[in-house]
């Protein structure tokens, strides 16, 4: 089986850092969402994190070959059980970050979504903090403080080319899109002109049928050529749950590992999350690609 490595973007609201969240992230090792554990240390402007899902499966069948022959038997998780495991990066500046993925682990939506939960745990606890040193009453904090806080936790997956063509088949339909050409004529004369004074000019598209495998199948055509400079959207998986994504013109550069490799020398020790984050191999993978790479640090 393989281990891949997916790009993310995240942007917090009003008045919450990443630096911020961090801090309130390390502090949460005894709390899961829908049986996901989250560690993180922050370490020179960067998160080194985990998430951890546990499957409360205590067995599994192991097959074994014998020639021509196959045996199927049992094998019961004495002490524990199954779980899956998940390392991500994040660079604290740019908000842009990898997530370490292999099939029936979380997926970076799943991650999203505990990130997002967190989010909003401390976004409420900092309304409260606030309120209580002004005397007010939390249960209907005024716009004054909400205002402070203002906005969510948002994610985007992030592509570059050949990843975004295999999204695309994931995906059950597209809802829209937003997009720049390097360079747009459009044939009024008059908006021509304005278009060559513009900063940028920037396409919404959204589609009445979203499930019309054709738009789909167009956006990859796009995203092939050299004349966009951007693209984003939303689509639709197969849960009807919304995923963003947004192209990035990059050669395709992310990791691939071995999840053997990868499993048989994967430790870590909730009571030393800082050491067992900086002993895990495919941290130290994935930080090497990471400031290889022109996007995650910034230079693009």
């Amino acid at each position: 089986m393989e281990i891949t490595v997916q790009a993310f973007e995240l942007k917090t609201g009003k008045g919450i850092s990443l630096q911020h969240f961090g801090d309130h992230l390390k502090t949460l090792s005894v709390s899961s969402v829908k049986n996901r554990y989250i560690y993180v240390d922050r370490t020179d402007g960067w998160w080194h994190g985990l998430l951890l899902t546990a499957r409360n499966i205590k067995a599994f069948a192991r097959m074994e070959r014998q020639g021509g022959r196959v045996i199927l038997s049992p094998e019961s998780i004495k002490n524990g059980e199954l779980a899956h495991f998940n390392f991500f990066l994040v660079h604290e500046k740019f908000g842009r970050g990898l997530y370490q993925y292999y099939h029936g682990s979380s997926s970076v939506h799943g991650f999203a979504q505990v990130l997002k939960q967190h989010y909003n745990g401390f976004k409420k606890q900092c309304i409260e903090r606030d309120c209580l040193a002004e005397n007010i009453l939390a249960d209907s904090p005024p716009k004054k403080i909400t205002k402070r806080y203002a906005g969510y936790l948002v994610y985007q997956l992030v592509l570059r080319r050949k990843s975004f063509e295999a999204l695309m088949k994931e995906l059950r339909g597209v809802r829209k899109v937003s997009l720049q050409f390097v360079e747009y004529e459009p044939h009024q004369r008059l908006f021509r002109s304005l278009a060559g004074k513009a900063k940028a000019v920037q396409h919404n598209l959204t589609f009445g049928n979203k499930y019309d495998g054709s738009i789909r199948d167009d956006l990859v055509e796009l995203a092939n050529t050299d004349i966009l400079k951007t693209l984003s959207g939303v689509g639709i998986d197969d849960n009807d749950v919304e995923r963003r994504f947004r192209l990035l013109n990059e050669p395709e550069s992310l990791g691939n590992f071995d999840f053997n490799d990868i499993v048989l020398s994967t430790e870590f020790d909730s009571e030393d999350v800082h050491s067992s984050l900086e002993r895990a191999p495919v941290l130290s993978k994935m930080k090497t690609i990471a400031e290889s790479d022109n996007w995650l640090m910034g230079k693009i």
